[in-house]
């Protein structure tokens, strides 16, 4: 039997472990799939080698640098894709000047809240914390922070966005 068939058969007889090396490097399988598939063609289409000492390892390593190549090649792709990017839009004078008088307004519109339903928007809104951890540092139940909420987001909206801007 010739050198070629005997790498093809030990190709074909190790490919579960020779696509796990593929997916080793590439972290996607059905990129690794491609690559088993491209290393199948080379030995297919390559002229005559040489023997091999060690079929296994001439293998393993044709697959690891045919991911590796391919990993190269979806980084430099990402990296051309982001700078095809358009920029990041600019907003507009006017565009800035109507976001600053809506925070002015949102300000307001908390100012007014009641004591307990502006710190129970505050902390869950602009501090982040959740329901269950507003609810147990005020010493209320779940329920009534969900009625403040609701209470403040109500209020703020319509102060923030009148009637006549929604």
């Amino acid at each position: 039997m010739s050198q070629d068939h005997l790498l093809i058969e030990a190709f074909l007889g190790h490919r579960p472990a020779l696509l796990k090396a593929a997916f080793a490097v590439l972290r996607d399988r059905n990129r690794a799939e491609d690559v088993l598939q491209d290393a199948y063609l080379r030995l297919c289409s390559a002229p005559p080698l040489a023997r091999v000492e060690q079929p296994l390892c001439y293998l393993f390593r044709m697959t690891r640098n045919l991911a590796i190549d391919a990993a190269r090649h979806l980084s430099r792709e990402g990296r051309l894709r982001e700078g095809l990017a358009p920029p990041p839009a600019i907003p507009s004078p006017e565009d800035e000047a109507a976001g600053r008088d809506r925070l002015r307004r949102l300000e307001a519109a908390l100012a007014e809240l009641p004591d307990r339903t502006r710190l129970v928007f505050e902390m869950s809104r602009i501090g982040g914390y959740t329901v269950d951890h507003v609810a147990a540092t005020l010493g209320i139940s779940p329920r009534l922070v969900h009625l403040h909420l609701r209470d403040a987001m109500t209020h703020c909206r319509g102060r923030v966005f009148p009637a006549g801007e929604r």
